[in-house]
């Protein structure tokens, strides 16, 4: 991928993380929750498989499909709970993508859509 492309996609994570920040401060959560659900990722219990099952649950839990869905469905059922996981949800990927963790190929955990994790490249 070109530098440019990676640049955009990466700013484009930073964005949503940004958005995902300001509906974090709009919602009546205490703020000891947002780096407790930020770093919280249940998806990568799929490694303990194998590798295959590990990318499949991480792309599902990284792909900004769900945490979108989840908080239709939150503010259509008026659940602020739902609302606080889905925003953080969001923020959590839209965290990973800007620090360069994409989604996962089966080969390797290391090897992304955005690239070789920890490489000059990516």
């Amino acid at each position: 991928m070109s530098k440019g492309l990676l640049a955009i996609l990466r700013l484009e994570s930073v964005a949503v993380f940004g958005v995902g920040l300001y509906l974090y401060a709009q919602l009546d959560f205490s703020w000891w929750w947002f780096p407790l659900f930020l770093l919280v990722d249940i998806s990568m219990i799929g490694y303990l498989a194998n590798k295959e099952v590990g990318a499949i649950a991480y792309n599902i839990g990284h792909s900004y499909v769900g945490p979108l869905l989840l908080g239709v469905l939150s503010l259509q059922i008026e659940n602020d709970l739902l609302q606080l996981l889905a925003v953080m949800w969001l923020v959590h990927v839209g965290m990973d993508r800007a620090l360069g963790y994409g989604l996962k190929e089966k080969s390797d955990f290391r090897h992304t859509h955005l690239g070789v994790v920890g490489s000059k490249s990516s």
